[in-house]
Protein backbone atom coordinates (compact mmCIF):
# COMPACT_ATOMS: atom_id res chain seq x y z
CA UNK A 1 0.00 0.00 0.00
CA UNK A 2 1.28 3.24 -1.03
CA UNK A 3 0.17 6.93 0.22
CA UNK A 4 1.35 10.09 -0.78
CA UNK A 5 1.00 13.74 1.07
CA UNK A 6 0.80 16.83 -1.20
CA UNK A 7 1.56 19.83 0.53
CA UNK A 8 2.76 23.35 -0.59
CA UNK A 9 6.49 24.31 -0.54
CA UNK A 10 5.87 27.16 2.33
CA UNK A 11 4.24 24.03 4.28
CA UNK A 12 6.09 21.21 3.32
CA UNK A 13 8.36 20.60 6.66
CA UNK A 14 5.78 21.56 9.45
CA UNK A 15 3.35 19.06 7.63
CA UNK A 16 5.59 16.10 7.11
CA UNK A 17 6.04 16.21 10.78
CA UNK A 18 2.42 16.68 11.66
CA UNK A 19 1.91 13.41 9.50
CA UNK A 20 4.74 11.47 11.44
CA UNK A 21 3.51 12.60 14.56
CA UNK A 22 -0.13 11.59 13.95
CA UNK A 23 1.30 8.16 12.43
CA UNK A 24 2.87 7.28 15.56
CA UNK A 25 0.09 8.68 17.66
CA UNK A 26 -2.49 6.04 15.95
CA UNK A 27 0.40 3.52 16.88
CA UNK A 28 2.53 3.01 13.54
CA UNK A 29 6.33 2.44 13.96
CA UNK A 30 8.49 4.64 11.62
CA UNK A 31 10.93 1.95 10.05
CA UNK A 32 12.86 3.89 7.09
CA UNK A 33 13.01 7.03 5.72
CA UNK A 34 14.29 8.58 2.58
CA UNK A 35 14.77 12.49 1.62
CA UNK A 36 15.04 12.42 -2.28
CA UNK A 37 15.89 16.07 -2.73
CA UNK A 38 18.97 15.88 -3.51
CA UNK A 39 18.60 13.02 -5.92
CA UNK A 40 18.53 14.57 -9.75
CA UNK A 41 15.84 11.21 -10.84
CA UNK A 42 12.96 11.71 -7.86
CA UNK A 43 12.17 14.86 -5.71
CA UNK A 44 10.47 13.79 -2.25
CA UNK A 45 10.54 11.95 0.65
CA UNK A 46 9.56 8.32 0.81
CA UNK A 47 9.09 6.58 4.39
CA UNK A 48 8.00 2.84 5.22
CA UNK A 49 6.04 2.15 8.25
CA UNK A 50 4.71 -0.91 10.16
CA UNK A 51 1.24 -1.02 11.37
CA UNK A 52 1.87 -3.70 14.59
CA UNK A 53 -1.58 -4.55 15.09
CA UNK A 54 -2.17 -6.18 11.63
CA UNK A 55 1.40 -7.20 11.01
CA UNK A 56 1.45 -4.66 7.98
CA UNK A 57 3.81 -2.65 6.17
CA UNK A 58 3.05 0.71 3.81
CA UNK A 59 4.76 2.90 2.22
CA UNK A 60 4.09 6.87 2.57
CA UNK A 61 5.24 9.57 0.44
CA UNK A 62 5.95 13.44 0.72
CA UNK A 63 5.86 16.13 -1.96
CA UNK A 64 5.18 19.41 -3.24
CA UNK A 65 2.02 20.05 -5.67
CA UNK A 66 5.67 20.34 -8.05
CA UNK A 67 6.87 17.16 -7.09
CA UNK A 68 3.98 15.58 -7.24
CA UNK A 69 3.40 16.83 -10.57
CA UNK A 70 6.20 15.66 -11.91
CA UNK A 71 5.84 12.07 -10.28
CA UNK A 72 2.28 11.73 -11.75
CA UNK A 73 3.71 12.99 -15.58
CA UNK A 74 7.05 10.06 -15.18
CA UNK A 75 5.10 7.26 -13.78
CA UNK A 76 4.55 5.48 -16.81
CA UNK A 77 8.97 5.97 -17.44
CA UNK A 78 9.15 4.85 -13.67
CA UNK A 79 7.50 1.67 -14.27
CA UNK A 80 9.54 0.90 -17.34
CA UNK A 81 12.42 1.56 -15.57
CA UNK A 82 12.20 -0.51 -12.69
CA UNK A 83 11.09 -3.53 -15.00
CA UNK A 84 13.96 -6.20 -15.65
CA UNK A 85 12.24 -6.78 -19.23
CA UNK A 86 13.33 -3.17 -20.02
CA UNK A 87 16.83 -3.00 -22.09
CA UNK A 88 19.73 -0.42 -20.87
CA UNK A 89 19.48 2.05 -23.31
CA UNK A 90 16.01 2.33 -23.17
CA UNK A 91 16.34 2.47 -19.06
CA UNK A 92 18.99 5.12 -19.72
CA UNK A 93 16.87 7.47 -22.06
CA UNK A 94 14.17 7.50 -19.49
CA UNK A 95 16.19 8.13 -16.93
CA UNK A 96 17.11 11.41 -18.39
CA UNK A 97 13.65 11.95 -18.66
CA UNK A 98 13.09 11.77 -15.01
CA UNK A 99 15.92 13.69 -14.58
CA UNK A 100 14.84 16.38 -17.21
CA UNK A 101 11.13 16.17 -15.89
CA UNK A 102 12.83 16.26 -11.73
CA UNK A 103 14.49 19.27 -12.54
CA UNK A 104 11.28 21.90 -12.55
CA UNK A 105 10.46 20.41 -8.33
CA UNK A 106 12.49 22.55 -6.39
CA UNK A 107 13.79 21.44 -2.97
CA UNK A 108 11.27 23.26 -0.05
CA UNK A 109 12.70 25.83 2.52
CA UNK A 110 14.37 23.57 5.32
CA UNK A 111 13.51 20.23 4.13
CA UNK A 112 17.09 19.05 4.43
CA UNK A 113 16.31 18.84 7.99
CA UNK A 114 14.41 15.62 7.69
CA UNK A 115 16.93 13.29 7.64
CA UNK A 116 17.26 9.76 6.90
CA UNK A 117 15.95 7.25 9.29
CA UNK A 118 16.18 3.16 9.24
CA UNK A 119 14.92 1.06 11.82
CA UNK A 120 17.53 -0.74 13.79
CA UNK A 121 16.83 -4.66 13.42
CA UNK A 122 13.90 -5.67 15.70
Amino acid sequence: MRYAFVFEAPDYVEGTWLVHRRLKSHGFELEIRRNRWESPEYKGIFTQWHDPAHHLSFEVQFHTTASWAVVQQTHDAYVRITDPATLPAERARLRARQVAAAAAAKAPPECAEIADFRLESR
